[in-house]
């Protein structure tokens, strides 16, 4: 097992007023008390439910957070706007969210807790709350900040307090405090002080939410808060962040800083030797490079014995892997990755190899959506690795019962809250009979 000076693992998150979530969903990924901390066994965990509860409504509810944790002005952004207005609940009009991390570092361990509330009014968001707290695993909560309608929330005095509430001063009903703190040039005689929130930045920039949907700035963006965390404390070990890579979208224009387009062309020689586990007759992956000021704009070629082909027409199937590369590669990391459907355009088997994967070697965390039977072949094996979430946005966590087989009793609708009361002749009304 690869040796690690930083490790984090999300313990809970829990989401509402997103899309039909109209009442808090809560995912736990570990035990509610410990004294010590193990991940092995807590790796994975999917998220089964009938169509229309809310499933991918959790996973946009984790981009949303961590976006806006991490994007400057991400809410004053037109395109963001629009987006929003369309996933944002239509009964409440407000989202709230909240997460809970076990963060380590160099044996110092500490869990962080976050939350954030977003609230839509006169066709524009602001954000009307923020905070966060942090403990040792045995102590007690601690604010590490905490903003209300705008104001951070700062009884002390010293010079330090005083220029942080300077530069987030009138920004921070459009943006996140950490947002703030990371995305401007900070002054460097305050660079020791400003660690403090270091790990508190680092939760969010090491959660990925993959939902078959970018923006192609984002790898600029996370190449601008790393080289400021890099700066601050070099003692970290930042490798998994070289290649500034956020995801490898097929067909669409990949944006890569200069200073890390030589690690990035390394990279696609990675996804070249992961799809050739699916597909041996690649030969090789070029990255096809338009220099465009500080950055490259680059579009992925697939060669053959006998064609090249721009990814863009690539089989969806391959398409699929291709983007859900970034995604393991993440998980193998140490990252905190959502993936909504995972069981698209995928074999059964091959997802269930890629799941044994996570859960017996990455360093990572993986929480996906899924309608597939097959993973739970898989899961039920671990802890904590299958929710059921119902239609009053209630989860049901499999909890082994003796010898029953966990998909034969979901199948069957035997699942508490879970149930499945179909039969074939409730379409003839819809198609009518012959």
């Amino acid at each position: 097992m690869k040796k690690k000076r930083f490790e984090i693992f999300l313990l809970t998150f829990k989401v509402n007023g997103i899309k039909n979530i109209e009442e808090e969903i809560t995912l736990d990924f570990y035990k509610s008390s410990f004294s010590a901390f193990k991940r092995d066994g807590y790796k994975v965990k999917a998220v089964y439910g009938e169509n229309g509860v809310g499933k991918s409504a959790i996973v946009t509810g984790i981009k949303i957070f961590r976006d806006l944790m991490i994007s400057k002005n991400y809410i004053v952004d037109r395109t963001n706007i629009e987006m929003l207005e369309h996933l944002i609940n239509k009964k409440t009009n407000t989202a709230f969210f909240e997460s809970e991390y076990y963060v380590s570092l160099n044996n110092d361990s500490r869990i962080y807790k976050f939350g954030l509330e977003l609230k839509y009014s006169n066709n524009s968001f602001s954000i009307t709350r923020e905070y966060c707290y942090y403990k040792t695993i045995k102590g007690k909560y601690k604010v590490l900040y905490e903003v209300v309608n705008g104001e951070l929330s700062n009884n002390t005095n010293n010079s330090f307090d005083k220029y942080v509430k300077d530069v987030s001063k009138n920004l921070l009903k459009d943006s996140s405090f950490l947002s703030v703190v990371f995305t401007n040039d900070f002054d460097e005689k305050y660079s020791e002080e400003l660690k403090k929130y270091e790990m508190a930045v680092l939760c969010h920039v090491y959660t990925y939410a993959y939902l078959d949907e970018k923006d192609t700035h984002n790898n600029y963006v996370i190449t601008r808060i790393v080289n400021n965390l890099n700066e601050l404390n070099n003692t970290i070990n930042n490798s998994v962040f070289v290649t500034g890579l956020e995801y490898i979208k097929c067909g669409k224009e990949i944006i890569i800083d200069k200073s890390v387009i030589n690690n990035f062309e390394k990279e696609i020689d990675n996804v070249t030797k992961f799809i050739q586990i699916f597909k041996p007759e690649l030969k090789r992956i070029e990255v096809d490079k338009k220099e465009n000021k500080e950055s490259y704009v680059c579009e992925l070629i697939f060669v053959y014995n006998d064609y090249r082909i721009n990814s863009e027409f690539e089989s969806t199937g391959i398409k699929k892997l291709v983007e859900l590369y970034t995604a393991f590669k993440k998980i193998d990391d140490g990252y905190v990755v959502f993936i909504d459907e995972l069981d698209a355009n995928i074999h059964d088997y091959y997802l269930c190899k890629l799941l044994e994967f996570v859960a017996e070697y990455s360093d990572g965390q993986l929480c996906f959506t899924t309608h597939n039977l097959g993973p739970m072949k898989v899961l039920k094996r671990y802890k904590k690795s299958i929710d059921f979430l119902s239609r009053g946005f209630e989860i049901t966590p499999w909890i082994k019962n003796g010898n029953y087989d966990v998909s034969s009793l979901y199948s069957k609708g035997l699942i508490d809250k879970s149930p499945f009361n179909l039969e074939s002749f409730d379409f003839l009304e819809v198609f009518g009979e012959k």
